[in-house]
């Protein structure tokens, strides 16, 4: 995807960052845009070649809204990224990314002390049904860390403070470690 034109070229980037997506609503001429609270938008009248899994053409807010692709786009803008993807949940955005990476085979160390979704995503989806080798290890042990990566560790997963026990994972060390 190439990079949108700077239209704030005289400015820095958080400037531009910042100013990315006020433009005018289209509809109504407002100087901000507006909340859409819709969940449904109004389909072509020829449904025959509508993909009804794209994310390109507004149909259900499962599939975004404006509100979300203005959010992506400033996000992208603020870190200068060509693209950005918002959400709904922090689980949501695990999911996603944990099933963009991992394969049949691979190794995840995770901690033990786990948000109950991220236990259930690795323990029973991805060990259980996927045959993702799935390593549940103390995380504020860098020993015990060290010990269950391997050569197929494909994802070493932190979460810190752990909730509820309130240990903490040493960030830098534990990536250090995995790398």
């Amino acid at each position: 995807m190439a990079k949108k034109e700077n239209k704030y070229k005289d400015f820095d980037i958080t400037t531009q960052a910042v100013h990315t997506g006020t433009d005018y609503d289209q509809e109504t001429g407002a100087v901000r845009r507006p909340l859409h609270m819709a969940n449904s938008f109004k389909l072509p009248d020829d449904l025959s070649q509508v993909n009804y899994s794209s994310t390109d053409l507004l149909m259900y807010a499962r599939n975004g809204n404006p509100n979300q692709h203005w959010l992506e786009e400033k996000i992208a803008a603020l870190h200068e990224a060509d693209d950005a993807i918002v959400l709904g949940s922090g689980v949501a955005a695990l999911h996603a990314l944990f099933w963009t990476l991992l394969e049949s085979g691979d190794r995840v160390v995770y901690p033990n002390v786990s948000y109950m979704a991220v236990y259930r995503m690795f323990h029973e989806l991805f060990n259980r049904k996927f045959k993702v080798d799935t390593v549940m290890v103390d995380m504020t042990d860098l020993e015990a860390v060290k010990r269950a990566i391997t050569p197929g560790t494909k994802l070493v997963h932190i979460e810190t403070p752990d909730n509820p026990t309130n240990g903490i994972t040493d960030i830098a060390a534990i990536s250090e470690i995995a790398h």
